[in-house]
């Protein structure tokens, strides 16, 4: 259901890495591809467009996101009685540093921490979809990968978080950033089969089974691959 915004752009891949660990310290132009082409989720994300999502203190509640990768099983099965409100009473993703580790494996992640309030809301023909993300996490990036120029990989950090803050350590860099976002986005829909495809573009696999409904983003969706569960209202 296009739900990019669910999590921050933090979760581009950081490929100013790369451009960090020639040893010249520069980040790429406009301080780095998690802010720039790479940036999908951040480009559609309607949180610096609309602002306010509309979302009350405690309603919906947040959820704390599972980055284990260890997701519940998932089986498309469609089914009827979309509309109405549904609450996100569960996400699971894949590591969202794994292209991070990919170019840098010493790369290490701690204190990986994310919160998501967010309500889908379906009538016959739209789906409005509002949220509020909060997210943290610590990285060690190691000197192979950093040069030693923390100044300029901070830099480049602050074009995919709305905070970051690096200092030296055994030669690489200790990073510490987060992001908070919030959004509320209208549009049409239609069910094909078991999918649910929006009017931008996006298609997810879903399946109805009572009260709740799952689902997974499929196709050139701009959303993180992983498990999404959302509870009747």
């Amino acid at each position: 259901m296009k739900l990019s915004h669910i999590v921050p752009v933090a979760f581009a891949t950081l490929s100013f890495l790369v451009a960090c660990s020639d040893g010249t310290g520069a980040p790429p132009a406009n301080g780095s591809d998690a802010g720039g082409g790479g940036n999908d989720a951040g480009a559609g994300n309607d949180a610096a467009a609309t602002g306010d999502s509309g979302i009350s203190v405690g309603d919906p509640a947040p959820i704390s996101i599972d980055f284990s990768g260890k997701c519940a099983a998932f089986a498309a099965c469609g089914g009827a009685g979309l509309v109405g409100a549904w609450d996100y009473t569960g996400v699971c993703l894949d590591d969202p540093f794994a292209g991070v580790k990919q170019q840098c494996p010493s790369t290490t992640v701690k204190d990986l921490k994310g919160t998501v309030r967010g309500r889908v809301t379906f009538t016959a023909v739209t789906v409005q979809r509002s949220s509020k993300v909060d997210f943290s996490a610590t990285l060690s990036l190691p000197a192979s990968c950093t040069a030693g120029q923390c100044a300029a990989v901070e830099k480049g950090l602050k074009g995919g978080f709305d905070s970051a803050t690096c200092t030296a350590a055994a030669g690489g860099c200790d990073c510490t950033v987060s992001s908070s976002s919030s959004t509320s986005q209208t549009d049409g829909y239609s069910v094909q089969g078991t999918q649910v495809v929006i009017a931008d573009g996006g298609k997810y696999d879903f399946c109805m089974n009572g009260g709740k409904m799952s689902y997974q983003p499929v196709g050139q969706s701009t959303d993180p691959k992983g498990y999404y569960e959302l509870t009747r209202k």
